[in-house]
Parts: C-alpha cells; structure tokens; sequence
C-alpha cells in the first residue's frame, strides 16, 4: 500500500512553523513586499505558494466588485483591468495577520508536493467541481518540485483536448501519469533539511507510522511464541516464495479468482516502468536510504534475471538487513514477483 499521510502531525508542524516565520519575518515591519515574500523562507516553494495564495485570493476579490450594470467583458475593460492589476502587483504589501493563512496554506502544499506529490496533485481539486485547463496553467508557474508530473497533465489534457477537469477526471488522469512516467521524484534530503533548520520535523510527522509499527507492541506482550533472534531470520527467499498449491486434489477447496487476483498476478515487462511516482518515493526513501542511483542500479539488476529465484537470492546477499516483515519490502517484493510470473 502507498504511504498515508499523517494528516493531524502535518497541519500542526504547518500552523507552528507558519507562527514562528511570520513572528521572526515582522519584527520590525507592518507589512511584507512582493521581493520580501520571494525571500520568506529558504524553501523556494514555500514563498512560491504564499504569492500564488495571494493571487488566489486577489482575483476572488476582483471577481466580487463586478457590478451586473457595466460590461466587464468587453475589450477595453479587459486591457484597463489587466493594466491595472500589473499595476498593483508591483506594490504588494500584506499585513502578519493577512500573512498567516497563505503560509500556512503554502507550507501545507509545499510538503504534499515535495513529500507525496500525488497527494498534491488531487488536492489541487478538493472542494471544487473542476479547474479549467487555463487555471492549471497559472498554477504551473509556480511549481518548481516533481514538475514533470504537472507537465504530463498539461500535456495529456492537450492530447486529449480538455478544456477542464472534475475530480473524477483528474485522478483518472493521475493515475495513468503516475503508472506509466518514467519520471524521478526528487530528492526529499534537502527540503528535509531545510524545513528541519525551521522547525524540527522529520519522516514520521509526515507520514506517520505505519498499522504495523503501531501495533508490534502489543504482538510481542500477547505473543507466546519465542522472538527469533536475527541468525534465525528468515531469507527472502524463505519468506516470499511461493507456497506449493493442490491441483488435482478432489478434497481441496475450490480456488476462486478474483479480478485483484489476477491483476496481482499479471506479469509486467518492467518493474521500473510499472512503479507509480508514489511508490518509486517510498522504496528510494524506506529500503535505499534515499540512494536514487543504488535504487536504479538494483532494478536494473534485477530485470537482468531469467528467474524469480536468481533476483531473491541477489536481493538476499544485497539487502539482508531489511525488514521482511515492513509493508514496504512486501509491495517492492510483490512488484518483483509480477515480473518473473
């Protein structure tokens, strides 16, 4: 399963650190320019998201003004107002309590995009019945992180020739960019590192812990079985391959297959190629130490083998520390049986 957020930890790390920013950034002033919001932060997406909010925000007030007694449609209105908006867009000035909501709101996206960029992106529509193709385009502007994937939206709504997308529609599209790109996430170190200097954060507070982890407690205090110590682990081969099945067996239960079932089990040409942006986060972060290039070099490895075997008993001398038992090393193992299947 993909990782879930930990949406709770998320929006109080986003309310603190918006708090201590805005305390350190208005000290001496009332209010904050255009040139200062750019320099906000250190992370360059954070201040982005704070001028996009901002702009957000700006045209919902121009739209409120329009009066139904004058044409706001017609040319010369058009060409004033766009004047005059470039105009006020120069002498940007916002106030610490106006300030507030847009970096918190900007710190919220900044980490979906950085840290789950799915997540972003499907947010992006929450609580609107669609965003029109001109409306993604003013956002594109603005994305610096994983913005490859906005430009496969761009494009694939191009190709497709929409206009505009609801909700159903955008993570139909997802979807399909995030199983078929070819796309790297970046590397997440650096924005941890500078969200950090801000204001202690780490992997856990964002996506929280796992079902598992919670609950291996309270296995091991209701547990009668004794704890294998580490020599008694078990291999990768030992643990995933597969169990022997009864085919001609007149007293075996009838196996019935399911349509999960066989999507489980359909053989892929590539693993690489098969694995969601998502996915490709959680394996370079949780099973490679966050080593893009060792997480190539191993699925390059692994589709040179003509058996399931040969790439568990690579995977066994390799990688014997990881944790056979994470949901982590259970989806990448599953994904490499697909493709010897």
């Amino acid at each position: 399963m993909e990782h879930n957020l930990n949406y709770n930890g998320i929006e109080n790390y986003c309310k603190t650190l918006a708090t201590k920013v805005c305390e350190a950034s208005y000290t001496n002033k009332a209010a904050l320019s255009g040139k200062e919001i750019l320099s906000l932060t250190p992370v360059k997406q954070i201040n982005l998201f704070v001028i996009k909010n901002l702009f957000t925000a700006w045209t919902k007030e121009a739209d409120n003004v329009r009066s139904p007694y004058f044409d706001y449609s017609s040319d010369d209105v058009q060409q004033a107002l766009s004047h005059f908006m470039n105009i006020l867009s120069q002498h940007i000035s916002v106030k610490k309590n106006d300030m507030m909501p847009l970096l918190e709101a900007a710190i919220k996206e900044s980490i979906l995009l950085i840290f789950s960029p799915y997540n972003f992106y499907t947010h992006l529509i929450s609580g609107k019945e669609s965003l029109s193709f001109e409306e993604l385009q003013s956002i594109a502007k603005y994305i610096k992180v994983n913005q490859d994937i906005f430009n496969a939206l761009l494009d694939k709504m191009k190709r497709e020739k929409l206009s505009s997308i609801d909700h159903d529609k955008m993570n139909k599209l997802f979807n399909d960019i995030f199983e078929h790109t070819n796309a790297s996430p970046e590397d997440i170190q650096p924005y941890l590192t500078q969200l950090d200097e801000m204001h202690t954060i780490d992997e856990t507070l964002i996506y929280g812990e796992t079902e598992k982890a919670a609950s291996d407690e309270s296995e091991v205090i209701e547990s009668k079985e004794p704890v294998e110590s580490d020599s008694e682990q078990a291999t990768i081969n030992e643990r995933f391959e597969d169990s022997p099945k009864v085919i001609n067996d007149e007293h075996a239960e009838e196996i019935k297959t399911t349509l999960a079932d066989i999507h489980k089990n359909q053989k892929i040409e590539s693993i690489e190629k098969h694995l969601s942006i998502n996915q490709r986060f959680m394996f370079i972060r949780a099973l490679f130490g966050g080593d893009e290039s060792l997480f190539k070099n191993t699925l390059h490895q692994l589709e040179s083998f003509e058996s399931k075997k040969a790439a568990f008993e690579y995977l066994d001398e390799n990688y014997s520390d990881w944790d056979l038992e994470s949901e982590e090393v259970e989806e990448f193992m599953e994904v490499v049986e697909k493709r010897f299947n």
